[in-house]
């Protein structure tokens, strides 16, 4: 554990990975080392800067697919500090340990109450439950962020299975599937947008990579580091800030053009 002295004061300094072991897919937080930074859930043992609320999201109800660690915990974290009523947090029983973590940091430092959900939203019937829960218990759904992914690495296409294949669209969205959704929703006044972010230390990294690879990750960016899952983006996409976009794709990804 690093001394208080150690430990960075900005996002950007967090920035040397260290060679580690391979998690099982899709990771989970507790087990990495570093540990994600997260400047607006401070613990004991942080002291980087404090994120400013102004209320931009008070009193929604919003669903957080993947919202027990990494960029899924930020947003989480910064929703309830904007003021959310009430956060639904979807996630798969290996992470419950962080679940649980997050929802006790939101609750202590917030007013937010957070439901967890222990689906597997990568079948249709447990996405539909999903909804019917939250609905039932606040009544509506204002924001959604489909934030829960796989990822599987090979060097050549014929390295993928059918499995891997199918996880992988059943859980992440693309580019060409948001814009399309905007089309199809903007007349019912929903927005649909995007964040895709580029190299972001999270326990998904940690499940995809191999060992010798993550002292590399994130160094062939322009910026030259990885980045940590602070994510005020998804507040400005979820607020009235964004009132006028729809459609469109945020790359939070060091530079990277």
């Amino acid at each position: 554990m690093c001394s208080k002295e150690e430990l960075p004061k900005n996002l950007s300094d967090a920035s040397s990975i260290p060679k580690q072991e391979i998690q099982e897919q899709p990771g989970v937080q507790h087990e990495m080392k570093p540990q994600p930074l997260v400047h607006h859930l401070p613990t004991d043992d942080e002291h980087i800067e404090e994120y400013k609320a102004s209320g931009k999201l008070k009193s929604k109800i919003a669903i957080i697919t993947g919202g027990d660690s990494g960029i899924g915990r930020s947003v989480a974290a910064l929703f309830a500090l904007e003021g959310c009523e009430g956060i639904a947090i979807v996630y798969l029983s290996r992470e419950e340990k962080d679940a649980q973590e997050t929802k006790r940091r939101i609750e202590k430092q917030s007013s937010t109450k957070v439901e967890l959900i222990c689906k597997d939203i990568g079948c249709e019937e447990n996405a539909i439950e999903v909804i019917d829960t939250v609905v039932k218990k606040w009544g509506r759904i204002d924001v959604l962020v489909n934030n829960a992914s796989e990822q599987h690495l090979g060097e050549n296409i014929q390295d993928l299975s059918a499995e891997q294949l199918d996880r992988t669209f059943k859980c992440a969205g693309i580019v060409g599937f948001t814009r399309s959704l905007s089309l199809q929703l903007i007349c019912k006044g929903i927005r649909v947008n995007a964040v895709a972010p580029g190299p972001i230390w999270t326990p998904l990294i940690k499940a995809s990579f191999a060992p010798e690879m993550m002292e590399e990750f994130g160094k062939d960016v322009p910026f030259g580091r990885a980045g940590q899952p602070s994510a005020p983006c998804y507040v400005f996409l979820a607020s009235n800030d964004s009132s006028y976009m729809s459609g469109q794709v945020l790359h939070p990804n060091g530079g990277k053009a």
